[in-house]
């Protein structure tokens, strides 16, 4: 992934908006990481990066500019912690279905889980190494 390529290319779509301003900030953040760094990035962490104390509609929508976008350098994934207390890395098909319909199959049980939303820890992770 190339640090320069999707830093001008937010900068040409999104110029001096206050959304791709801190698209620029938090990719700046995240390239500056270590590999083992980028695997698991909280909405916390993100936070941190752009020095607020809580999720608006400006963090939120560089988050999807920088997860779905031609410039994504990570995707979603969530960490599903059961009733025993075991972990599960949910890719990000499996977290949008918790997002979309609350609910998720228990990968080694096959329960279904309502109202999953409430045992997932959603991160990001880098798309590829730098």
């Amino acid at each position: 992934m190339d640090q320069e390529a999707v830093i001008s290319g937010i900068k040409k779509r999104w110029g001096g908006s206050p959304t791709g301003a801190l698209c620029i900030q938090i990719a700046n953040q995240i390239f500056a990481l270590s590999p083992e760094e980028t695997r698991f990035l909280t909405y916390e962490t993100i936070l941190k990066f752009v020095t607020r104390d809580k999720l608006d509609q400006e963090v939120l929508a560089a988050l999807n500019i920088l997860t779905t976008s031609q410039f994504a350098i990570f995707e979603a994934h969530g960490l599903f912690i059961d009733g025993d207390g075991k972990e599960y890395d949910l890719d990000s098909e499996e977290l949008n279905a918790v997002i979309y319909n609350g609910e998720l199959v228990h990968p080694d049980s096959g329960e279904l889980i309502l109202d999953a939303g409430k045992m997932v820890c959603p991160y990001f992770a880098l798309l590829e190494s730098k």
